[in-house]
């Protein structure tokens, strides 16, 4: 059994929290359907990551968990990186498009007005 799972490119804002939670600003968005979080569990992924919301397509809506109920999560991209490439068994095309991405993204600075900020992902189940 697994989930129906998107991955949330983008950064984790420093300047912008509330509750504990950071401002999840989105760059890109792959849907790799059913893959049950590649592992993640939540235990996981809250020791790795840090606490996020972010907002719906309508730019209103606050979401703070996923459709699973599932706390949400901005994991280091490099670590997630190296993760789904062990999972890739170079069969699932969608890995192959999400490790792309994600190898060109390692390798450009997100500077914005509020300095340089790390790239991350989130695992989010609908």
């Amino acid at each position: 059994m697994g989930y129906e799972t998107k991955v949330y490119i983008g950064t984790a804002s420093d300047f912008m929290s509330e509750n504990g939670k950071r401002y999840f600003m989105t760059s890109a968005m792959v849907d790799l359907c059913k893959v049950d979080y590649l592992g993640y569990n939540p235990t996981e992924r809250e020791a790795k990551g840090i606490p996020i919301f972010m907002y719906g397509s309508d730019g209103d809506t606050k979401i703070l968990e996923d459709k699973y109920g599932e706390k949400l999560y901005a994991l280091p991209i490099a670590e997630f990186l190296e993760r789904l490439q062990k999972c890739d068994d170079g069969l699932y095309i969608r890995y192959r498009w999400l490790i792309q991405l994600l190898h060109s993204m390692t390798k450009i600075p997100r500077k914005g007005s509020h300095g340089t900020q790390p790239t991350h992902v989130v695992l989010f189940g609908y």
